[in-house]
């Protein structure tokens, strides 16, 4: 409003093979299913803490389902100061035998570790349930002997009970076995035949997909050493036929990993010619095979560690010569075979390295591997790896032991990794347990979030959860986007110079921003706190008369888009009655002057194409003339 003097602007279940079903099944009871059409679907059916949307315990297991491990922001992030804790613990306490080729499985409160023992040229399977810090849960358990081999090499949790797999030889027939295994440490049933006969059958691998299991294992075909495929329902029955992966070319060492749809398997081709290799293969849940073999890398020396699934990639490890000596290598792999980035070097040792075994803890990777100095002294280091495979610092693990450690199985418990190996002291071969811990004391940035779970100690102000403080960053970084600004108050998305955390308070729309002139477009461009917000299309600005001398050109700013304006005088301040007039310019020239003692009072809003707001009274309320 304007005086003409003083211008104011105003259920259990059985053998099933899920891939065969239409109907949706709920085995664990958490009230989501598995089959065909079920959505959302659990990606584990044996574990009720397991299912879409469910809360990360930080215990090594993807329990919202989403594909990741350990991915919320109270979980250990990074290992940056790897350091053993406590002793080695003896596994294996027979001082009658010797204990090989130890493997172990995490079930989020406790190890299950099994191994082959050896007693007077006979060799069993035997398990050994531990507490997370290594003392023993149960006794021990020994299937029964076999003549001569029984030699293992996977382990697993499903979210019920363990399961394990080995090979055999027994009076002249080789066989692959399959094993279930209570939360206790007590055999389910006995152990079953995956496949058998008079070949070799060697050296299986296996995992859970959260319905079922995959086993790998390579053997003897018409000559040549090949790699076959076989489903394992959760019950422990051999599903469909076994598949045969390779053809004419001696294929060793199968190891497998799920990526909550497809199973991913590796393994070494021609491995005793001149250009062994490692070799990738997809396969669908039902084992059929998906697009083409794909060569990975060279590989030279001892095979290769992983692979190990991500939640976006695999990653394996596997030594090549560099000089004098041989070094380990790092390789990612898309799911669809593409080669990720160049092969990471991940060693620097002056003595022959040798993969061993390697694990993910939902941001980084845990590696452990041989050094071999080549005097019979074969000793396990670790050390941590970030997401692209740039090594951290390297811990010894068995650096003191003057004989040969070897064959360590490495796993990620969600505060610490764990590890089993074989090692040869006074005269046997044992089998022995340590942790490697995190020293996640230190808070450099005075942040109050420590170096394990802060993604930037640099930057007190970046931590996970942390607000934003605009300045330019993304200062959350369990926010889905970390680095980037993308979703978060810190991005200007609409292009206006203001960012949310800057006053914007419509991001989506250029033309509404802290501060903005009132445009005519039916909107209104200011936000909380500035003068005129509430009102739709008001004039900005100071409106009056604003020509020296002249108390008749009543006149306002411009606003951008309006093509006509009303003005209304009145004699009262409140518009009770008044005169409107329309305009196409921004200014009006008052033919009448007011009687003497009394006074002309004015507003004006943009009438088209928006017709606008008159403004806002004292008490914050909408002006609404009462004009002829």
């Amino acid at each position: 409003m304007t005086m003409r003097v003083v211008g104011l602007a105003l259920v259990a279940i059985c053998c099933w093979e899920y891939s065969a079903f239409a109907q949706c099944i709920d085995a664990d009871g958490d009230g989501f299913s598995v089959g065909e059409g079920c959505d959302p679907v659990d990606c584990n059916d044996r574990d009720a803490g397991t299912y879409p949307g469910a809360i990360e315990t930080c215990d090594s297991f993807d329990r919202d389902c989403d594909g990741m491990i350990d991915d919320s922001p109270s979980c250990v992030q990074t290992c940056v100061a790897p350091e053993k804790i406590g002793s080695d613990v003896l596994v294996g306490t027979d001082t009658l035998e010797s204990s090989f080729i130890p493997f172990m499985a995490w079930n989020g409160s406790r190890h299950l570790v099994a191994w082959d023992r050896v007693r007077l040229g006979k060799e069993a399977i035997a398990t050994q349930l531990l507490e997370a810090n290594g003392a023993f849960a149960a006794p021990r358990y020994d299937f029964p002997q076999s003549d001569p081999y029984a030699r293992g090499h996977s382990a697993e949790w499903t979210g019920a009970e363990y399961s394990l797999t080995w090979w055999e030889r027994n009076n002249g027939v080789e066989s692959i076995r399959f094993a279930r295994i209570d939360a206790d440490g007590i055999p389910i049933g006995g152990p079953v035949i995956v496949d058998s006969g008079p070949f070799t059958k060697v050296w299986p691998d296996h995992v859970w997909t959260g319905t079922e299991h995959g086993v790998v294992w390579f053997g003897i075909d018409q000559g040549t050493d090949e790699v076959f495929f076989r489903r394992v329902s959760a019950e422990g029955v051999p599903l469909g036929e076994v598949v045969q992966l390779t053809q004419g070319t001696d294929s060793w060492d199968p190891k497998l990993a799920w990526t909550g749809s497809e199973y991913g398997v590796f393994w070494v081709r021609d491995p005793q010619g001149p250009s062994p290799s490692l070799r990738y293969r997809r396969l669908d849940a039902d084992g059929n095979q998906v697009g083409t073999e794909i060569e990975v890398a060279p590989v030279e020396g001892r095979g290769f560690a992983g692979p190990v699934w991500t939640g976006e990639e695999f990653a394996v490890v596997y030594s090549l010569s560099s000089g004098d000596d041989y070094e380990l290598y790092l390789r990612r792999i898309a799911p669809d075979g593409t080669l990720l980035g160049g092969e990471v070097q991940v060693t620097f040792d002056e003595t022959d390295s040798w993969p061993a075994d390697l694990c993910w803890n939902g941001s980084e990777y845990g590696m452990v591997w041989h050094d071999d100095d080549n005097t019979g002294n074969i000793e396990l280091w670790f050390r941590s790896l970030d997401a692209l495979g740039n090594a951290g610092p390297a811990l010894p693990l068995t650096v003191d032991d003057p004989e040969i450690s070897e064959f360590p199985d490495l796993v990620w418990t969600g505060t610490e990794y764990a590890l089993v190996w074989e090692d040869l002291r006074n005269f046997f071969f044992q089998v022995f347990f340590t942790r490697v811990g995190c020293d996640c004391s230190e808070d450099a940035d005075g942040d109050l979030v420590s170096v394990c779970n802060d993604c930037d100690e640099g930057q007190s102000a970046t931590y996970p959860g942390a607000p934003q403080v605009c300045d330019g960053a993304n200062n959350d970084c369990s926010h889905p986007s970390y680095p980037d600004l993308i979703g978060t108050n810190e991005l200007d998305d609409d292009g206006d110079g203001t960012s949310e955390c800057a006053g914007d308070c419509d991001d989506a729309d250029m033309t509404v921003y802290s501060g903005a002139p009132e445009v005519n477009d039916g909107v209104d461009n200011q936000c909380p706190g500035n003068v005129g917000y509430g009102s739709v299309d008001e004039t900005s600005g100071d409106s009056g008369f604003h020509t020296a001398g002249d108390t008749s050109l009543y006149d306002w700013p411009a606003q951008a888009g309006a093509t006509q304006y009303e003005v209304a005088r009145s004699e009262n301040p409140e518009f009770g009655g008044c005169i409107a007039v329309v305009v196409a310019e921004p200014a009006w020239m008052d033919p009448d002057l007011p009687a003497e003692g009394a006074a002309y009072y004015y507003l004006n809003r943009p009438l088209s194409p928006n017709a606008g707001s008159w403004g806002q009274d004292s008490a914050g309320g909408e002006r609404a003339p009462d004009c002829l």
